[in-house]
């Protein structure tokens, strides 16, 4: 068990504050990663929305997409809550952050299609309006007009 796990295990969320301090932003990340995959807790996305009050960034929001799509995806809801996240990164970084709009594309491919055809499809547009050439973008463009027939 990792120190970040047994800081949150404690709810002890002002020391995890300190220890970010101590051993840096990424190695945090990284701990906070690894116990959430270990133990498979809300805990560890309940912190990150405490430290989302306190100070609200777009790689905390990161963060917490990253949890929800990964060690948290199991969880019922961990979709939906997602797109919230990926909605303030997009509106953080002022519509033009690649990452977010591939996270909602990713959003209407799983199986709770969180993220509707008609959306994904000017997500995908919009992509390439940034990377042209962009081959995911071109999939989803050319997947959704073919459902359409």
């Amino acid at each position: 068990m990792n120190a970040v796990s047994l800081l949150l295990k404690e709810n002890h969320y002002t020391n995890a504050n300190r220890l970010i301090q101590t051993i840096g932003f990424e190695s945090f990340l990284n701990e906070l990663l690894e116990s959430a995959y270990q133990e498979e807790s809300i805990n560890h996305y309940t912190f990150v929305t405490g430290w989302l009050v306190e100070e609200e960034t777009y790689e905390k929001h990161m963060l917490a997409i990253n949890l929800l799509f990964h060690p948290l995806c199991h969880v019922k809801g961990a979709y939906q809550a997602s797109v919230y996240h990926v909605r303030r990164c997009m509106y953080l970084s002022q519509q033009d952050d690649l990452c977010s709009l591939e996270n909602l594309l990713f959003l209407n491919e799983v199986p709770e299609k969180v993220v509707s055809d008609q959306e994904a499809q000017k997500v995908a547009r919009a992509i390439l309006n940034i990377k042209p050439h962009h081959k995911l973008a071109k999939q989803v463009i050319q997947h959704l007009k073919k459902g359409r027939n």
